[in-house]
């Protein structure tokens, strides 16, 4: 014989329902931006060094491009988090 259901009895709540992987998400979030923030920076980087050394002008001009590039996909992906 089955025994009877009891249907005021909670659910039992695997790991993964206990809201941790909310925090795995933030932190996933928060080391996505932390490269592109280090980008962003190493681009800069790359700029000055172009315009400083005038021979490599066509350096200052890929960082330029990859600056804006990833500054523009940094906004795409922290507008699709909220």
């Amino acid at each position: 014989m089955s025994r009877p259901v009891d249907l005021h009895r909670r659910p039992v709540r695997s790991r993964l329902d206990d809201g941790a992987d909310e925090g795995a998400d933030r932190s996933t979030q928060e080391v996505t931006m932390g490269i592109i923030v280090a980008l962003l920076v190493l681009w800069l980087v790359v700029v000055v060094v172009g315009f400083i050394v005038k021979s490599l002008f066509w350096l200052a001009i890929v960082g330029i491009v990859l600056f804006v590039a990833t500054g523009v996909v940094g906004a795409v992906r922290r507008r699709a988090m909220r």
